[in-house]
């Protein structure tokens, strides 16, 4: 089993890096984001993933687990059984 962190450590984590957000499988609809950006409202318990054109918020409550892969990606369960990936975007030169 791989170490588990809070939303709260992966939020500070990944705070000042963009990155992407994909889901490993699902059933009907997915959503993709690149470039995206990260923000955590603790008083609201949501967690939120923007980008210039979309934006996704998960209700913490419904996060199962975040399961940092490396340092540079991350795997969020959600209640749901769905995952989805989200690993830093590469700097573009």
């Amino acid at each position: 089993m791989m170490k588990r962190i809070t939303v709260e450590e992966f939020a500070k984590q990944v705070r000042n890096s963009p990155v992407d957000v994909e889901p490993n499988e699902y059933d009907g609809v997915a959503i993709q984001m690149a470039i995206a950006s990260v923000s955590f409202d603790d008083e609201e318990g949501e967690l939120t993933f923007y980008s210039r054109n979309a934006s996704m918020t998960i209700k913490t409550d419904d996060i199962d687990s975040i399961e940092p892969i490396n340092e540079e990606c991350y795997f969020i369960t959600l209640s749901g059984g769905m995952t989805l990936t989200v690993s830093k975007t590469p700097e573009i030169k």
